[in-house]
């Protein structure tokens, strides 16, 4: 599961809300004032065999990268996501670049970056209030719905594992989503099928 920490001071948007010249729609609003704008990054204890020990020295994995696959593919995994979504815009950002002057754009500010050419848009106008968007010069359409508001968004993506040492990976265990548990005051997950065995 995707998790956003709340941010440890609430940011007023009123006086950002003046200097942009538009009010922010309400859900998204509400999300960008309590929450950090990038994902919590999240680890995995995984123990490990034997055989992976000749590769891999930790015994913790990251598993930050995010995905995002409307397809609603179990499990994710990175090779599925189809947006390349990594954060969201945080305040400065959004003063310096929030508006796309684009026909079928009007009343959408941007939100996000992907890892392409591509944007992530909200919907500011009566007919699509807190509507997310995919704004792509690449694909197909210009512009797609993607959700109904942020916090669907969030719920879409899901956290898969990063590959940076893809160079093992195929002499170590996958990791399920639905074998990872986490014990009371610990922030990291641990393997349910490895708990099991000890």
């Amino acid at each position: 599961m995707v998790k956003f920490e709340f941010r440890k001071h609430r940011i007023d948007l009123d006086e950002y809300e003046k200097k942009l010249g538009f009010l922010f729609p309400p859900i998204y609003k509400a999300f960008l004032s309590n929450f950090c704008f990038e994902p919590k990054k999240q680890e995995v204890y995984l123990k490990r065999t034997e055989q992976e020990k000749k590769f891999i020295d930790s015994d913790f994995r990251l598993i930050s990268l995010l995905a995002y696959a409307s397809s609603n593919i179990s499990p994710v995994s990175y090779k599925d996501d189809e947006l390349g979504f990594m954060k969201f815009k945080d305040i400065e950002s959004l003063l310096n670049y929030s508006v796309l002057n684009v026909a079928g754009a009007e009343d959408m500010i941007i939100i996000a970056d992907t890892n392409t050419s591509d944007l992530l848009l909200v919907g500011n106008g009566k007919q699509n209030l807190d509507k997310i968007y995919l704004y792509s010069t690449i694909r197909e359409k210009l512009i797609t719905f993607i959700s109904n508001n942020v916090l669907d968004f969030i719920s879409d993506c899901k956290i898969v594992e990063c590959h940076h040492d893809r160079m093992y990976y195929e002499h170590i265990r996958k990791i399920e989503s639905n074998e990872l548990y986490k014990n009371w005051g610990e922030d990291f997950w641990r393997i349910r099928e490895d708990e099991k065995t000890v």
